[in-house]
Order: structure tokens, then C-alpha cells, then sequence
């Protein structure tokens, strides 16, 4: 696999056209909202560990991270081959593919996974935050093969790899403060990212938003999936024709599909009532969640990134009247950059080191005389 780069560009370089739209291009100075998304207001419930609240810059961290392979141990797994974007975040295929053949069981799909009412992870919930099941994919041997058993590398072995990569050094730095790699930031990054996938933009959503209560009747919906919704909420929420006619008795059928004698249950449904299911069933999907950019992939086809830490327009000289002025910029934040100036756009000097606020802001006031240029550069933590 070929390195990443990241892209630094200075208040001089030539104009880049489109460029945060570039296939492979993440542009940190113009970070993706993950933070402050709009949340309906019947949806009450938000498992989000304690001190791990999305952040825009640990969300865009935990993006990358969901989707590099180098987080395997050959270069060929990422979170997202068994959680893909156009599958709602899950898969087709009833085991997913590892570097050392197939995982045990189906791959959870992920949309709207912090506001479930069940706060555990995996199939047999071994998990207890969403923090604890992100990493251990990647120690699972057939999975993403840090293991640390049967030839393995252990996890350390991944901070290793990552630490020796720019742009890990960069993310990581402008999420935590400093450059520094460990599982349990790996961890609150992918949390994040994966809290983030949230759909609230189907059919059911708007017509939900617009009454009082589940059981109303819904203004956007039809006789018909309207109908299917009451169906809904008063059967069985499962697989409409399955429930509908199970096929006979058996040990293993559970008790509750069972009348009193022995004799199996039936939903005794008719064509029109299934009609009025399956046209309900199919108000509950969402659109944006399939396509939308700070849920999908920012590699490009040769697996290939590009960092943006510094802006096109990325010098602001702000004069204040008395022989002064602001030199300013809107960079990436939480990074140390530096202020040089030269007279003669050939020779530059260090002026000051400045570490980017919270918002992205860098200043810095000079005294002007003659005529001096200014630009911010910017280099990654040293490994």
C-alpha cells in the first residue's frame, strides 16, 4: 500500500480548485458536522459513554480510521468491509471476510447505534460500551489479525504501525492535543464516528415528527401505511409471511407461538393487512445515510489520503491603524503551526509558534514596516 501524504498549503501557494471535493482529500480546516446534528425530539434515548461526546474532530479521526486497511494486519480488512456504507453500514453476505477466513457470525449493521435501547455490543453482548467493541475486530485473529496469538502481532503492533504514519500523527494531535497513539484513543475515535451514523430522514421520521405520539395517525402517510403502522404496533414486529403461517410444531418453536393445547399460532393475516404491512415497513428507510460525505469513504481508489491543514486563503493581514497588524488564519485545529515572513518571497524567518485555538483560529499581531510577507507553515509531530 502507498503512503499517505498530507497537503500543506501555504497563503502562497497556487489556487486549488475544488479541492476538499478531490477524491482522497479530507480538509481539516473545514471539518464535517458529526457534533450537532439535529435529533428528533421523541428520540429520547443516547447510550454515549461518559466522557466520550462526539466531537467533529474525534469523528473525523474515528472516519479514517474506520475505513483504512492498514488497521489489519496485511492491508486488506477495514471496519468498513464488513460494515459497508451502501448497505447501511452492515453486510450482504451472512459472514463477513477477515484476513483469515470468515467471521462467526453476521456484521451488526451500525446506523443509529447510540440511540438503541440495548447499550451492549456484539451478538452475545459481550461488550459493554460501544468503546470495548470497537477494537477488538481488530484483535480478533480472523478478522483484522492483531491479535497477539497464533503468529500475530498484538495491538502494540498496530500504535506502532500508525505512529510511523503523518497523518495519524496530525489527526491524532488535533483531536487529543498531542500526537500520541494507544488503544483507548483508537477506541473513543471510532465510538465517535460510529455514534455519529445516525438516519432520521425516512417517511416514518417526518410523519413521526409532525404528531404527538407513535399510535397517531400520521399527515404524510397513506390509508394504507397508516393501517400497516397500527398493524405494527399491535403484532408481532418481525418477518411479516414467516409469523404469518409457521410451518408446523416443533421443539424449538418458542412457547409464546404456541395456543393453549399445543397448536401453533397464527397471525391469521389477510392480503390486505400484509399489503398494509410491507407499504409501512417501507416508510422506516432513510436516503442520506447511504451517500452521505462524512459517513463515506476519504480514500480514494488507490487507498491513497490527503490531508488539508492549512487553507487555500490561508493568510489574513488584519492592519489596526497604529503600525500594527493581525496576522491571521483559518487553519486546522488544536496544531502547532508556524509564522514566518520574508521580504523578498526567498528567505523566510521564524516569527512565532502558534497552536491553533479550538475553533481552527491562529493570530498573531506584528509590528509592519516596508514590505513584508507573511505565511503560516506547518510540519507533522515528530514521530
Amino acid at each position: 500500500m502507498k503512503p499517505t501524504r498530507i497537503r500543506l498549503i501555504s497563503a502562497l501557494a497556487a489556487t486549488l480548485c475544488s479541492v476538499a471535493a478531490e477524491e482522497g482529500v479530507l480538509d481539516l480546516t473545514r471539518l464535517e458536522n458529526y457534533a450537532n446534528q439535529p435529533v428528533p425530539t421523541y428520540i429520547t434515548r443516547d447510550n454515549t459513554t461518559a466522557g466520550n461526546a462526539i466531537t467533529d474532530k474525534g469523528a473525523t479521526l474515528g472516519r479514517v480510521l474506520f475505513y483504512d486497511k492498514r488497521l489489519s494486519r496485511n492491508d486488506t480488512i477495514s471496519c468498513s468491509s464488513c460494515h459497508v456504507q451502501s448497505r447501511a453500514f452492515g453486510d450482504t453476505a451472512t459472514a463477513s471476510v477477515g484476513v483469515n477466513g470468515t467471521t462467526g457470525r453476521h456484521s451488526m449493521r451500525l446506523v443509529n447505534a447510540r440511540f438503541s435501547n440495548e447499550a451492549r455490543f456484539f451478538w452475545d453482548e459481550r461488550a459493554a460500551t460501544l468503546e470495548n467493541q470497537t477494537s477488538q475486530p481488530i484483535q480478533d485473529h480472523v478478522e483484522m489479525g492483531f491479535s497477539g496469538t497464533a503468529g500475530d502481532p498484538s495491538f502494540s503492533g498496530l500504535v506502532t504501525k500508525l505512529s510511523a504514519i503523518d497523518d495519524y500523527r496530525v489527526l491524532f494531535a488535533m483531536t487529543f492535543g498531542d500526537a500520541a497513539i494507544n488503544e483507548a484513543r483508537v477506541q473513543q475515535a471510532l465510538a465517535q464516528f460510529v455514534r455519529s451514523i445516525q438516519s432520521f430522514d425516512s417517511k416514518y421520521d417526518i410523519g413521526r415528527a409532525q404528531v404527538g405520539n407513535n399510535n397517531a395517525i400520521f399527515p404524510n402517510f397513506t390509508a394504507s401505511e397508516n393501517n400497516g403502522k397500527q398493524l405494527f404496533n399491535a403484532a408481532l414486529a418481525a418477518v411479516i409471511n414467516h409469523y404469518d403461517a409457521i410451518p408446523a410444531n416443533n421443539a424449538n418453536l418458542d412457547a409464546r407461538l404456541r395456543r393453549p393445547g399445543g397448536n401453533v399460532q397464527d397471525l391469521n393475516l389477510s392480503a390486505q393487512q400484509k399489503t398494509d404491512l410491507a407499504a409501512f415497513l417501507k416508510t422506516l428507510t432513510g436516503s442520506a445515510v447511504y451517500t452521505a460525505e462524512k459517513w463515506a469513504d476519504p480514500f480514494d481508489a488507490s487507498n491513497q489520503l490527503t490531508l488539508i491543514v492549512l487553507p487555500q486563503d490561508a493568510v489574513e493581514i488584519i492592519p489596526h491603524g497604529d503600525g500594527t497588524a493581525t496576522i491571521g488564519s483559518q487553519v486546522a485545529a488544536g496544531l502547532s503551526y508556524n509564522l514566518q515572513s520574508s521580504t523578498d518571497l526567498k528567505a523566510w524567518s521564524h516569527v512565532t509558534a502558534i497552536t491553533s485555538d479550538a475553533t481552527g483560529r491562529c493570530e498573531h499581531t506584528v509590528q509592519v514596516s516596508g514590505s513584508t510577507f507573511y505565511r503560516y507553515t506547518y510540519e507533522p509531530p515528530a514521530r
